[in-house]
Order: C-alpha cells, then sequence, then structure tokens
C-alpha cells in the first residue's frame, strides 16, 4: 500500500516542516511507502517567496505597507536566502524532496497512491492575500480525482470565518473525504452545525512522537546554559514583559525569538538548532499554539500569552491538559513547577486515540 500526504510540507515555517516530518515519519516507521505529495501552487509560493518583489501581489497589505516590507526585503535578502537553503536541505535529507518543485498545478499531480492523508496544519484556511480570494480544492480532496480512499488529519481552519457562500462550498467538498479528524474542537462544533459527517478531533501531529524520538531523530544535545525561551511572533509587548520578569525571577539568559527580533532569529535558522533551543530551556513563553506543543512534549515549564486571533488552538489545548490558567492575561505570575506525570498521561491517552484514527483508516484500505 502507498499512502501520500498532501500538507503544507514547503511553507518557510519550523512548525510546518516538524509537522510533516511527524506525520511522514510515523507513517513510515509502520508502512514503508509513504510520500509527500510535492504540490507547490503560484499561491504558497508567492506568499513564502525570498522575491522582494512578490510582496506587490498580495492585497492584505496597504502600499505603504508593501513599501516598508520591499525595504526590509530587501535588507534582509541574503539571509532569507541562507535560511530557505537550509530549509531545502532539511527537505531532501529527511522527507526526500529536491529543492525543484514537482507539481505546481493541481491537475499535474500524479495520482499513484491507494491513500490520501490531508493535513496536518492550516490547509483549510481561507485564503484572501492574494487577488482571487479561495479554498484550495486540492487540500478539500478533489485533487487528485480519483475515487481512493482520502482521509484527513488534524486538519486546521485556522480563524474560522464562514459565509453561506462557504458554508456551501465546505458541504460540497468535505464529501470527498472517507473519514475526517480536525484539531480544534472549534472547527469539529463548526463542521458539525453545517454537515452530518462524523468528525473526530485528534492531536496535532507532533505529539506523535515522544520527546525521546525528537532527540533521537534530530541529535539534540543538551545545554547546560539555563536560559528562558521567548517565542513570539505576534509583536506581543505582554509576552517580552513576561520573558524580561520571568528570566530576571529565574536569574537566567533571555533567548529571544520574535517578530521584533528578527535579524538575530535568522542568525541561525537550521531547523535542528531551532529545535534544540526548545529541548534545551528551562521556561518557554510563547503566542504560538506549536511553541505550546514542544513545551509540553518536552516537559518544560511554560506560560502562554492571551492573544485575540490564534488564541483558540490554544485554549483546546490547554483545556485539554487543565492548564487553562498557564495562558496569562497580564503579566503577573508565579513559579509553579508544572505536574508533567499527569500531563503525561493526557497526552498519551490522546495520541493512543490519534494513533487509532490513523490506524483504522489504514488498515481498511
Amino acid at each position: 500500500m502507498k499512502i501520500g500526504i498532501l500538507t503544507y510540507h514547503r511553507a518557510l515555517n519550523y512548525w510546518a516542516v516538524l509537522q510533516t516530518y511527524a506525520t511522514y515519519h510515523i507513517l513510515k516507521k509502520k508502512w514503508h511507502e509513504v510520500e509527500i505529495i510535492d504540490y507547490y501552487p503560484s499561491e504558497q509560493l508567492i506568499f513564502y517567496s525570498i522575491n522582494p518583489f512578490h510582496v506587490f501581489r498580495r492585497k492584505d497589505y496597504w502600499l505603504r505597507e508593501k513599501i516598508t516590507k520591499l525595504l526590509l526585503w530587501i535588507l534582509s535578502f541574503p539571509i532569507k536566502f541562507l535560511r530557505k537553503k537550509k530549509f531545502n536541505k532539511f527537505l531532501k535529507k529527511y522527507l526526500l524532496i529536491n529543492s525543484r518543485v514537482k507539481y505546481s498545478k493541481w491537475d499535474d499531480i500524479k495520482d499513484n497512491c491507494d491513500l490520501y492523508i490531508y493535513g496536518s496544519d492550516q490547509i483549510w484556511w481561507y485564503d484572501n492575500f492574494l487577488s482571487n480570494s479561495w479554498f484550495s480544492e486540492v487540500y478539500w480532496g478533489k485533487f487528485p480525482i480519483s475515487k481512493k480512499k482520502k482521509i484527513s488529519y488534524a486538519a486546521s481552519m485556522g480563524k474560522i470565518s464562514l459565509n453561506k457562500e462557504r458554508e456551501a462550498y465546505i458541504k460540497k467538498y468535505i464529501l470527498n473525504f472517507n473519514s475526517i479528524s480536525v484539531r480544534e474542537s472549534r472547527l469539529k462544533l463548526t463542521l458539525n452545525k453545517i454537515t452530518n459527517i462524523k468528525v473526530e478531533i485528534v492531536l496535532d501531529p507532533v505529539f506523535l512522537l515522544s520527546k525521546n524520538e525528537w532527540r533521537e531523530q534530530f541529535n539534540l544535545k543538551k545545554n547546560k546554559k539555563k536560559y528562558v525561551l521567548l517565542y513570539d511572533f505576534h509583536g506581543s509587548k505582554l509576552a517580552e514583559e513576561v520573558a524580561q520578569k520571568m528570566a530576571k525571577k529565574k536569574k537566567v539568559k533571555l533567548i529571544k525569538i520574535t517578530k521584533n527580533n528578527f535579524f538575530n532569529m535568522y542568525k541561525d535558522p537550521a531547523i535542528e538548532n531551532f529545535l534544540e533551543l526548545f529541548y534545551n530551556a528551562e521556561y518557554i513563553i510563547t503566542t504560538s499554539f506549536h511553541g505550546l506543543a514542544f513545551a509540553i512534549n518536552f516537559n518544560k515549564n511554560f506560560y502562554t500569552i492571551k492573544m485575540d486571533k490564534s488564541e483558540d488552538r490554544i485554549i483546546n489545548l490547554l483545556e485539554l491538559i487543565n492548564l487553562k490558567h498557564r495562558n496569562l492575561k497580564n503579566n503577573n505570575f508565579w513559579l509553579e513547577e508544572i505536574n508533567f506525570q499527569k500531563i503525561n498521561i493526557i497526552i498519551n491517552y490522546h495520541k493512543y486515540k490519534s494513533f487509532n484514527f490513523l490506524i483504522k483508516n489504514l488498515i481498511k484500505v
């Protein structure tokens, strides 16, 4: 049996690449024929392009923003170029994908798999940054056109913003899937309201690999230096305040990977080194879902920061492990250690359910 995975594997985003790797690796352990379907349409190419002039094709920026972005892009081009080079190296080494894109159009996709898995990540995102707003028909299962088995695993929509037209689209295209699982409870409720399809909630793929598996696969090294890690790409002043305060209380160094610390962030963009920062952190302060996911997986004490736009998935995960109080609304916190023995029991239970979703769909092919 051959399995094909369709997700955002070429995004110049650490988490997109790592969730792709987790799905690929866990399937490869049990089923040998697994392939990342190397689909990379022009919309994604422009979004993640290192070409500075592509910013003018985006409609989600005003002209003044575009000019500012262009200038910043030109200044940072050498760093972005090296970063893309290292991402391509990672794809080739770990996912067996060459730097040259295989499928840039939906009708290029070679239909040669017995089962297609769509996800994880925000594959059902409603994109409106180019001239034409769109759902991607590929990620909604229309392509490949075959009637072979198709399932979604931990699919996400990001921010849910639907109207009658979009609901009609979902009702139509969700029928392409034989089995559906999503990452967030809010998306499950949304799908249940507009369709009669059974929807399951599963863990993000990064949880399918244990701490030890991540360490072994990427040869993560222990670092004796203690530090607080701030990971925030929302530009949150509160996150900065909490991280500074935490580092001062713990009397350790503060390492920042932030929107406002852009050039420091990209001095060493190798994905393995990036992951090692989370592996060795004493405390993690983050506004990121995957920043939280790896804090939990690596059993690191953490706080998340209340955010308006992307908070749903963070809250869902915190509620799952009964730690909603770790989402801060202000800079008042306490140095309470998290009982990861309890947390790991909860995660392992849901990890089993997530594995079960995959296995029951795989054995039926």
